[in-house]
């Protein structure tokens, strides 16, 4: 068994991010045991420190492809983690000579591919979490390098970032999600095509590859742990951050729409054109938030765990206790915890883990002053006998469907089109032919 080493050596300043100068270097060894270490050049990176410090991340994963164009998945460990020198391995690596190497997402490494030539297949992800102030999210990299040298030192040279930067900054501190889109539909993040031998020829180098991943038309930012104004509370701080894109021209310019906590959202477009070209960062003068008033947005209620609801018990707040089937069910009012403002109203019980209706029984839900219930997604998983959902006024069925033994997939029902819609009686209930479970997402749409 043979054991490889690849190490990746960063350079530590932000503005070399932007620099194609230098080569980027890296050392396998599959002869001695031995990790080699040169320097790399500036562009691979994993997360910035500060603005300035490149860092990897313990999570990090390289693809390594020989010359049988078979791939091989390399890790490295928590003692580099957050270092700007990292060591990969590969304790089981049974293929050829080195040839190319990949960085990307840790999912999608093992998903990655290599036709031999010019072309390698991976995917940059549009979901991207950001764990550290003033960085980028960690899962959204994506670096390509060919492979030289002699056993014992393997090198990884021109290492290249097929993303580029665009920073950004907000002044709300309760924003939980930004969305970022071109305003011509472009295709921002996911699988793609990268041509290696064109990639410092302009940004024509890539093309969607749709079988390793939808084109994503949009990338969605979310703040985690020391990314967040206070560590872990899921809300942006008032710094600055960066979304990383495939490198294009957006001739319409790009959208940002941020949503508060809330659920309030404020959107800001930008029509002139942007160019990101591979390796740059372009820089938002501006905070995308400045000047902008929040207005309502969508209110989701997540009604999918039985232990998030809460009722009135005499006068306190109680969890549902969990019942036997057939047993024990509570009828008046209940809420979702910390959110008391929005009531249902039925007869339900709490059995394994899910909220019950009896069958045929009305579940009144939430009414929403200025909101219009405009989609119910069932989300029960497992296979049930054949029930059909029924939505009503209390007298009118505004919608209903089927759901049949087999099906364990979401059911949506879209609400937007319903003739009572905005509603002459506002009351809204759910029901089924079979015995319910109250576990479904509810989505509320500011009325016109």
């Amino acid at each position: 068994m043979k054991r490889i080493h690849t190490i990746l050596a960063l350079a530590a300043t932000l503005a070399a991010f932007a620099s194609c100068s230098k080569e980027n270097n890296a050392a396998v060894d599959n002869s001695a045991g031995k990790a080699l270490s040169i320097n790399v050049g500036t562009e691979t990176k994993t997360l910035l420190r500060n603005g300035t410090n490149v860092h990897w991340s313990s999570s990090d994963q390289l693809c390594v492809f020989d010359n049988n164009n078979a791939g091989f998945t390399f890790k490295t460990t928590s003692e580099y983690s957050d270092k700007s020198v990292a060591v990969f391995t590969c304790d089981d690596y049974t293929g050829g000579t080195p040839k190319m190497a990949v960085h990307c997402c840790s999912t999608y490494v093992p998903q990655s591919t290599y036709d031999g030539t010019n072309k390698i297949s991976s995917y940059l992800n549009p979901a991207q979490k950001i764990a550290h102030k003033v960085s980028y999210s960690m899962f959204a990299s994506l670096a390509v390098g060919e492979i030289s040298g002699e056993p014992g030192s393997y090198a990884v040279e021109n290492m290249k970032q097929c993303f580029s930067l665009l920073q950004f900054s907000l002044v709300d501190t309760s924003v939980v999600s930004i969305t970022v889109k071109g305003n011509n539909n472009e295709i921002l993040a996911g699988g793609v095509d990268i041509n290696y031998s064109s990639i410092d020829g302009g940004n024509d180098f890539w093309t969607s590859n749709t079988t390793l991943g939808d084109a994503a038309r949009e990338i969605t930012l979310t703040a985690s742990g020391n990314a967040c104004k206070v560590k872990g509370n899921g809300a942006f701080a008032d710094t600055t951050y960066y979304v990383s894109i495939l490198p294009q021209t957006f001739a319409n310019g790009v959208t940002f729409v941020m949503t508060r906590r809330d659920g309030k959202t404020a959107t800001r477009e930008i029509n002139s054109s942007i160019t990101l070209n591979r390796a740059k960062i372009v820089t938002m003068k501006h905070p995308v938030d400045s000047g902008l008033v929040y207005k309502g947005g969508n209110i989701v209620l997540d009604c999918t765990n039985a232990a998030n609801f809460r009722y009135d018990n005499g006068g306190t707040e109680t969890a549902f206790p969990t019942s036997d089937h057939g047993k024990n069910y509570v009828t008046g009012d209940f809420w979702l915890k910390g959110l008391n403002q929005y009531v249902f109203n039925g007869s339900v019980k709490n059995w394994g883990n899910t909220l019950n209706a009896a069958s045929g029984a009305l579940v009144k839900l939430p009414s929403i002053s200025g909101y219009a219930l405009t989609e119910v997604n069932v989300t029960y998983s497992k296979a049930s006998p054949d029930r059909t959902y029924r939505i009503s006024d209390g007298e009118n069925t505004l919608f209903k469907c089927t759901r049949n033994s087999s099906t364990t997939t979401e059911t949506k029902m879209d609400l937007t089109g319903t003739p009572l819609n905005p509603p002459t009686h506002p009351e809204r209930y759910i029901s089924s032919t079979g015995e319910m479970c109250v576990k479904f997402i509810l989505t509320y749409t500011p009325a016109e």
